[in-house]
Order: structure tokens, then C-alpha cells, then sequence
């Protein structure tokens, strides 16, 4: 009996040894890790998807995520802008604190934990497909993956840079690529899709006539058709049960609406409602809507937190995993900002808090929208309701009070994406607002809106290449408002490809006495000089470029050429080694170099 015993016993205890080994396996390595396929929607209005209420949509796979996840109906961008946008929804912080705070001029600072970063120290294979420009590797999201594909040989050739991208299609086909060979670890896929930014095509050959008279709409329908496309292929991998959904707008468009026609000069809803929807399967529901309002800050938290992963570094945002499990949630207190009108004519830059009730916009004229009775923002409440303003911002200082701020470092660019830059208006290091601005004696972006209208014109007609045109566009805006800086760079722009070099270098000089950031116009004023073999004066100009644009190769580069025609060979010489420093193995600039060394009689290294 007493060997029964001790055998009963003997096999109990293994019996939980092995439990007890099946459970620390469980716990060391968990059960299934989910993937993440987050898409990025550019320039994408809430209220022209299906889900949202638009009927005249078609947006069917949308709209089906939607009914098989969380919808969140008041989701709002932290500014109306791709780059700020995108740097808030992978960081979880708004635009002060990760620095960006305009298109095309600066990168994310490289001690800020991405989505990205964080997921590939946990093992995840990591890809990024990109449609455009605008979220270039250089300008810093690209940290964290293992491919980061910004690749447009095959892209929209514009002509200008920043807006330079490629059709959905095509970014597509490169991240199902790259998902077919991922392999078995858990993935993390960021698609950006840009086709609903300008320009729109109402894409005939799939819609017919359908979209000929509203193409935005129809550069939605076709972004759904690429989604589609992605959710099928989860589907005949049987991944669709293990992977996490994220339809995202990174901000809207205007329409017309409050007379602003794209986006970025105005924080009214139609540039800052966006889409969000999530879809997991780790919860179980059915077309769940959530009518508090949430920030894009809170994308980040919430899917580190679905993923049981703790953030390495505090966010702005909240996690909204308590409405996947049904669970009222309380309203955000949502950021926005744009600096774009006081970058482009120093007009007051735009700064907004959106409650569950209550909108206000801190600028030079200042609004305040009760939204739960006007949410077009039709009826500006700001001089009948001053005790609701003192509590708005009141709550908007306190915010930013609590902001740990950043600033951001510059961008290198190339010299042709520096002009292309300026062409468009993006003149040097944007986003850069003295701390003591008093913006109440700035105009307000509201009475410039008719003149930022009309460059937008001109910046059409320059898409095409019609110069003339654009610089009689241009002309009388100048005229009306002097002030207006970058549009004397458009106009500068007008006139140099018109070979009209002293008329283009009195726009720019007059831009940068009025105050416009110096290095791309410096940039501009040297390679025209070039042009009218003015060497001197293009070496001073290169120089001046170089304060704010210390580490640009390209510009090194443009300095050596302006000093080897002035016959300063050793100076010359010195450019082009810090160029090839800068940017090693550069075929054009070895191949300056060698001549100049030929001309001093040294052997090529």
C-alpha cells in the first residue's frame, strides 16, 4: 500500500511537472503574436466613406471592416498636413513634441520610439510601402523597418518633388510582394495610399462615367478597390483571423468648405475629421460605433496595447482598447494645429481643442464652434460666448503646458528637391515660430485665404509647366499683398524658367528681406548667378546657404563648382571632399573632383 502511495505520488508530482513546463512554455512564449496592417489614407475626408454616412460612396471594403470592427465616428488629425500627421499617429504624440510640424523640410528626431521600432525589437518583420514623397525615408519614419519601400521609378513625374508619388496600385503590388515572402514571423505592414490628394482622376476605365463630375470620390472608390485587394489576399492566407486591421485618414480636404479648397492653411472638421477604424480578432462585435471624439495620438498606445507590448516612452494619447471590449470611453481633448499660414505669408498660425461639445481656433481672429448644434462650423460663437472661450483656452494652455516640445532636425534634401521645394512654396527651414509671437496684431489666415486661393492656382498651372500663365496668376496677388513671400518665391520661379533672371533674383531677394527662411532661396539665387556665370555672386550665395544648410552635399557641391570657375582650385577641392563626405561615392561630384585635381596636377586618390 505504501509503494501505491508513493507511486500515486511519484506520478502526481510529474504530472504537474509537466503542467507546470507546458504552462512556463505558454508564458515565455505566449500565444500567437497578431500582425499589424495598418493603411494610411492621404487627403481623406470621414464624411465621404460609406460607414460615415456618405451615399453616394463606394467604398464597400471599407465599409465592411467597418461592420466587422470599431468604427470611431469623431476621429480628428493633430494637423492638416501628411508629414505631422503620419509622425503623430506612429508616435502617439503630437506635433510639438515629435517636432514635425510641416511638409518636406524636417526629420523625426531619432531618439523617439515609431510604432515600427517598437514592434521590431519584439520580433516582428516590419515593411513600409509609400506612395508619395512627402513620407521619404529621409524624413525619418522610415526607422524601425526592415523594408521601407519609397521607391516612385515607377511614380507620377510632376515635376516637383514634394508631391511626386505614385498610383495605389503600384504601391500595392509591393507590399503583397512583400507579404508573400514575410515568412512565419508575426508582420507589421504600413500602406500609404495618396491617390485621394490632388490631383483626382475619376479613373474611367474602372467606373465609367460615375466619378466624372466628383473625381475625389473616385480616387476613394479606387483606394477601396486596393484595400480590397489586401484584405483578400489576408483572406486566401488564412491570415485574416490573426491580424489587425487600422483604416486611418491622416487628415482631410477642404472642398470649398469655409472657402478652402485642399488642406493645410485651415483646422476646420473637413481637413481634420478623418477616418479610424479598427478591426482585431481578438474581439468579438459587430459594427461598433464609438461617438466620442479620439485623437490620431491615440493609434499608437491602442495597438501596443491590443498587443499587450508596454510603450518605451510615455504618449500624448490614450489606449482605445476599452471600447474594443465594449466599454464606454471618456471624450478626448483633441489637439490640432497648422503654422502653414504664418510659414507661407506670416499670418497667424492656427492652433485648435475639440471637445465632446465645443470647438475652438486660437488664431489672430479667434473661433469657437458649439458642435453638437453646428458641426460645419457655420456660426462663430467667440464674441457671444467669452466665458466658454476663457474655459477653451484655458484647457488649450494647459495642454500645451504639458507638452514636453521638440524641435526637429533638417532634412537632406537635394538641391533639386530644395528648388522643387521653393517652387511650390516651401521655402527653407518651415515650422520654426518665435516662442514670443503675438499673434494678435498677425493677419488672419481667413482674409488671406482668396490670395493663398490663387497661388494655388498658379502651383496648378506650374505643375504643367505653364509658366507664363502662373506667373500672371501671381503678379497681381503680389501686388495686393506685398508681404506675401512665398509668393514672390513662386513668382521668382515664373520667371527664371523664362529666362527672365534679374526679374526672378529681385522676387527672391525681395522674399528674403520680408523674411523668408534663407537657405533654398540663397540656393535658388546661386544657381541662377551660375546660369549668368555671375561666379562671385553665386559663391556668396552658396556660402550663405551653407549657415543653415551646414552637412547639404549638394550644396558643397554647387560651392566647389562656383569656386573651380573662379580659379580657387584649393578651395574648390575642399567643397568637393566635404561633398563626398557628406554623400560617398557620388559619381558627379568624383568626377568634379578629379578635374580639379587634373587642373592641379595631383593623382586621383
Amino acid at each position: 500500500m505504501k509503494k501505491r502511495t508513493q507511486a500515486v505520488l511519484g506520478l502526481s508530482f510529474a504530472l504537474i511537472c509537466v503542467l507546470v513546463s507546458f504552462w512556463g512554455i505558454r508564458v515565455y512564449f505566449g500565444s500567437p503574436r497578431l500582425n499589424v496592417l495598418i493603411i494610411t489614407l492621404d487627403t481623406t475626408r470621414a464624411d465621404r466613406i460609406g460607414c460615415y454616412g456618405y451615399p453616394a460612396a463606394q467604398t464597400p471594403t471599407i465599409d465592411g471592416l467597418a461592420s466587422n470592427g470599431v468604427l470611431f465616428e469623431r476621429a480628428y488629425a493633430s494637423a492638416p498636413l501628411t508629414l505631422p500627421s503620419h509622425a503623430t499617429i506612429f508616435t502617439g504624440l503630437n506635433p510639438p513634441e515629435h517636432g514635425l510640424r510641416a511638409n518636406g523640410q524636417h526629420s523625426l528626431p531619432t531618439d523617439i520610439p515609431t510604432l515600427a521600432t517598437v514592434l521590431s525589437d519584439e520580433g516582428y518583420e516590419t515593411g513600409a510601402f509609400i506612395g508619395a514623397f512627402v513620407l521619404d525615408s529621409k524624413f525619418g519614419l522610415n526607422r524601425g523597418f526592415n523594408v521601407y519601400d519609397d521607391q516612385l521609378s515607377d511614380d507620377n513625374t510632376s515635376g516637383d518633388e514634394l508631391h511626386r508619388n505614385r498610383d495605389g496600385n503600384l504601391v500595392v503590388d509591393s507590399a503583397l510582394f512583400w507579404l508573400r515572402h514575410v515568412g512565419d514571423q508575426p508582420f507589421f505592414c504600413w500602406v500609404h495610399l495618396y491617390d485621394p490628394h490632388f490631383q483626382h482622376l475619376s479613373h474611367e476605365d474602372l467606373f465609367g462615367e460615375q466619378f466624372i463630375e466628383k473625381p475625389y470620390d473616385g480616387e476613394i472608390a479606387y483606394v477601396d478597390l486596393q484595400i480590397k485587394r489586401l484584405v483578400n489576399f489576408l483572406k486566401s492566407q488564412s491570415l485574416e483571423e490573426q491580424t489587425i486591421i487600422i483604416v486611418v485618414g491622416d487628415h482631410g480636404e477642404g472642398l470649398g468648405d469655409h472657402g478652402e479648397r485642399t488642406h493645410s492653411h485651415m483646422v476646420y472638421n473637413s481637413t481634420m475629421h478623418v477616418p479610424l477604424i479598427f478591426s482585431s480578432p481578438n474581439y468579438s462585435y459587430s459594427s461598433k460605433r464609438v461617438a466620442e471624439p479620439v485623437s490620431l495620438v491615440d493609434v499608437y498606445p491602442s495597438i501596443l496595447d491590443v498587443l499587450n507590448l508596454p510603450q518605451p516612452r510615455p504618449a500624448s494619447g490614450r489606449s482605445l482598447k476599452p471600447a474594443f471590449e465594449g466599454q464606454t470611453i471618456e471624450p478626448s481633448i483633441c489637439y490640432g494645429e497648422t503654422e502653414e499660414p504664418y510659414n507661407a505669408a506670416r499670418c497667424s498660425p492656427l492652433t485648435c481643442i475639440t471637445t465632446d461639445r465645443w470647438k475652438y481656433i486660437r488664431t489672430s481672429r479667434p473661433e469657437l464652434f458649439d458642435l453638437q448644434q453646428d458641426p460645419r462650423e457655420l456660426q462663430n460663437l467667440a464674441a457671444s460666448q467669452p466665458d466658454q472661450m476663457e474655459i477653451m483656452e484655458n484647457l488649450l494652455v494647459d495642454m500645451e503646458q504639458q507638452m514636453d516640445r521638440r524641435s526637429s532636425p533638417s532634412a537632406a534634401l537635394s538641391t533639386q528637391e530644395e528648388r522643387a521645394l521653393a517652387s511650390l512654396g516651401y521655402t527653407g527651414d518651415r515650422g520654426v515660430i518665435p516662442d514670443d509671437l503675438d499673434i494678435a496684431n498677425l493677419p488672419d489666415v481667413k482674409d488671406m485665404l482668396p490670395y493663398f486661393n490663387r497661388c494655388d492656382d498658379a502651383h496648378k498651372s506650374m505643375h504643367f509647366g505653364n509658366y507664363i500663365e502662373a506667373a500672371e496668376i501671381l503678379k497681381p496677388v503680389v501686388e495686393a499683398f506685398p508681404t506675401y513671400f512665398e509668393a514672390r518665391c513662386s513668382l521668382g520661379v515664373c520667371l527664371y524658367k523664362q529666362e527672365q533672371y534679374e526679374a526672378a533674383i529681385a522676387e527672391w531677394e525681395r522674399a528674403l528681406e520680408l523674411g523668408a527662411p534663407p537657405a533654398t532661396v540663397n540656393i535658388q539665387l546661386g544657381l541662377t548667378r551660375m546660369r549668368q556665370e555671375q561666379f562671385e555672386e553665386a559663391r556668396g550665395h552658396f556660402s550663405e546657404a551653407l549657415k543653415s544648410r551646414p552637412d547639404s552635399a549638394e550644396v558643397h557641391f554647387c560651392l566647389g563648382t562656383a569656386l573651380k570657375q573662379l580659379g580657387r582650385l584649393e578651395e574648390s577641392l575642399a567643397s568637393f571632399d566635404k561633398a563626398l563626405e557628406l554623400k560617398p561615392g557620388n559619381a558627379e561630384v568624383k568626377s568634379a573632383r578629379e578635374s580639379v585635381l587634373a587642373l592641379l596636377k595631383r593623382p586621383a586618390r
